[in-house]
């Protein structure tokens, strides 16, 4: 065993002596490496800046876009709002309206008898007005009062007059004797 551990103490030495060679080289190249990298991360860094703040301008062209969207959803609302309660009145005239004309319908059909009979009884009063305004003609004094004349004729004959005496007691003037 102890031979064993003294090749392994030898393959660690060689390896060191290998590592310390290279450790020389590779510090050596190490910077460059480094740096190297710092400057592809530094763009990385810029390029990822940049486009962090084009996403900040979009978002907030996005966000002016949005509050316009949203001012005019608003206005929507009202103008709906307005309109509902607009039609909610008119609703209610048209309803009303409606009943006024119910109304109005059954008070005709309850008045249709009525203005029938009105109508009958303006008739019979103007059948009785013309009967009370016509000429009444009729005997003066209340009875036949008459004469007959008798005269005689040159050839013999005899004429017979007979006369009547009448007078208009209705309202009316006569225009059965328009000569007389």
């Amino acid at each position: 065993m102890p031979n064993e551990s003294d090749s392994n103490d030898a393959a660690d030495d060689a390896k060191q002596s290998k590592t310390g060679s290279n450790a020389d080289k590779s510090s050596k190249e190490q910077p460059t490496i480094a740096q190297e990298m710092r400057r592809d991360f530094r763009w990385f860094e810029f390029g990822s800046l940049i486009i962090n703040a084009v996403l900040v301008v979009v978002g907030m062209y996005a966000l002016h876009i949005y509050s316009g969207q949203l001012d005019q959803m608003k206005s929507s609302v009202n103008q709906t709002e307005r309109a509902v309660i607009l039609n909610m009145g008119q609703l209610a005239i048209a309803n009303r309206n409606a009943k006024v004309s119910e109304d109005t319908l059954a008070e005709m059909k309850k008045g249709g008898t009525d203005t029938h009979n009105l109508a009958v009884a303006a008739d019979t009063a103007n059948q009785q007005s013309k009967a009370a305004a016509r000429p009444w003609i009729g005997p003066v004094g209340g009875g036949p009062h008459s004469d007959i004349r008798f005269e005689p004729q040159k050839n013999g004959e005899i004429e017979a007059t007979y006369i009547w005496r009448l007078n208009n007691s209705g309202k009316r003037p006569r225009s059965l004797c328009p000569g007389i």
